[in-house]
């Protein structure tokens, strides 16, 4: 169930991990430091629910 609620940051991560089936990245801490950018800059309007309740001011 977790797994599928956040679905759109795995996807993330893959996206961040290979392109084209070429493996760009392998140092985790890089990796989840990309998908957290990433994380930032989605406008509010555009977030998921869970997203949203995990959000901190």
């Amino acid at each position: 169930r977790h797994l599928y609620d956040n679905l759109d940051l795995v996807m993330l991560t893959f996206d961040e991990i290979c392109d084209d089936g070429i493996i760009l990245e392998t140092d985790p801490i890089l990796i989840t430091q990309r998908v957290r950018l990433h994380q930032d800059d989605i406008p509010l309007s555009d977030k998921t629910v869970s997203q949203v309740s995990n959000f901190e001011f």
